[in-house]
């Protein structure tokens, strides 16, 4: 029946024209003239390649180019990057996995033909890159005065710290990923070093050490996820993280995703016990930080009671501390500390608070439905559908945008629960008319 339905909608979908056209008609279509902003392939031949750098001269609509796993050689590229230099409004290059670190002359075909372009994001990655051909790439990079993201993650820029260092102090790049390019402890020491000469950098993607670099810097957004950042190296971030106030974003979580959507495969953070007390004087010390994301790192029930007792005094408004080891005993702290509430918007908070902890907050929540606090994410915290029949009748008085009760136990039952408070239309509206979003995945 599956197979029966899959061929249908494919026979359908051919007759409607509106299957992905193949290469070759994508070339034939710039070739005529047409105008195209944005283009990416597959595993292009090297024929091919040939054939869309013909096309793609004078492209004035070109914005964007993407070619993925292609065969790419010094001839073609070379024709590839002439075609491109005459695009006027072309401003995103990705050649990703197509083997540059094979090309000896790529880096000075890219500087002789693309030196004058309107270039704001590249990205070269799984490149083979290493050695003098990463050097000479990261020199071609620094003369594009309009350059802004630059993406070398998963190539080997092993003892490349200094002209990491040169590049990024010299450039105007504000975003930086190496991710996975064996960027050793020395080389990272010369990067943060140089850094603190300049100020152009808001996203960096690196390793350690981190401390000395953000207390001497004026980097205003940090992100470290899965980088091996142990309980010791945090500590002595948080305390020197302290004696400045430049900071307002700070990223140490272990999600496997992250802000853009990227998968992060790396070494688990390890946020915990002996950095909590540094952590929370760093953050009633005055610090301007806003958002604080340690998601699935191993905070405990201390450090949130510690944080509730002080939450007046905090100036976040975001904190992401789910997937911790925080029980029903610390969300009983928070319910306690959210009655002081100022600034705190976003919240999550969990690891195994179940359905007690849930209760605890909610009851605080509904009895004080002006709490700054609008949007709570209590996902994978072991709640049950019995929580959900306790909570259901707050959730309407509670004063929340939006819940997250993703990754839990409620089952349809829970579910039911939950929706029964919503089954009236004129009774929900008059009660609650400012929850926007549920999310029970």
């Amino acid at each position: 029946r599956a197979s029966q339905l899959f061929c249908f909608a494919l026979c359908v979908t051919v007759a409607l024209g509106v299957l992905p056209p193949s290469p070759d008609d994508f070339i034939g279509r710039l070739a005529s003239g047409e105008q195209i902003p944005r283009i990416r392939f597959t595993e292009l031949d090297t024929a091919r390649v040939h054939k869309m750098a013909s096309a793609l001269t004078n492209c004035d609509s070109l914005q964007e180019i993407e070619l993925i796993r292609s065969d790419l050689n010094e001839d073609n590229l070379s024709q590839l990057f002439v075609a491109l230099s005459t695009c006027k409004n072309l401003h995103t290059l990705k050649l990703m996995g197509c083997s540059l670190g094979q090309i000896p002359s790529f880096p000075s075909l890219f500087k002789q033909h693309m030196a004058n372009s309107q270039l704001q994001l590249v990205s070269f990655m799984w490149n083979e890159l290493e050695g003098s051909i990463a050097v000479e790439l990261l020199d071609a990079l620094s003369h594009l005065h309009a350059l802004r993201i630059v993406d070398l993650s998963f190539n080997n820029l092993f003892e490349l710290g200094s002209p990491i260092a040169r590049f990024l102090s010299s450039s105007s790049v504000s975003r930086f990923s190496c991710n996975k390019c064996g960027i050793e402890d020395s080389s990272s020491n010369q990067i943060f070093t140089d850094l603190a000469k300049q100020s152009k950098l808001n996203y960096l993607e690196l390793g350690s050490p981190i401390a000395r670099f953000l207390s001497s810097s004026s980097v205003s957004r940090f992100s470290c996820n899965k980088c091996g950042i142990e309980d010791s190296s945090s500590n002595q971030i948080f305390t020197d993280l302290a004696k400045q106030s430049k900071l307002n974003y700070l990223s140490f979580s272990n999600e496997d995703w992250n802000e853009l959507g990227i998968y992060i495969s790396g070494t688990f953070n390890e946020v915990g016990l002996e950095s909590e007390k540094s952590l929370l004087e760093y953050l009633v010390s005055g610090s301007e930080v806003s958002e604080l994301d340690l998601s699935k790192n191993k905070v405990s029930d201390s450090f949130v009671a510690a944080f509730s007792d002080n939450l007046s005094y905090i100036k976040l408004t975001t904190l992401r501390l789910t997937g911790n080891l925080i029980s029903s005993v610390g969300a009983y702290h928070i319910s306690q500390g959210l009655v002081y509430n100022r600034n705190l918007y976003y919240l999550g908070i969990g690891g195994k608070i179940n359905d007690h902890g849930m209760m605890s907050i909610m009851e605080t929540l509904a009895a004080y439905p002006d709490n700054p606090l609008k949007v709570l994410d209590l996902s994978n915290n072991n709640i049950t559908a019995d929580g959900c029949k306790s909570v259901a009748p707050l959730i309407t008085t509670a004063g929340l945008l939006g819940i997250r009760l993703d990754g839990n136990l409620i089952g349809d039952e829970g579910v039911s629960h939950i929706t029964s408070v919503l089954s009236c239309p004129g009774d929900w509206i008059k009660r609650n008319s400012i929850l926007k979003y549920l999310t029970l995945q």
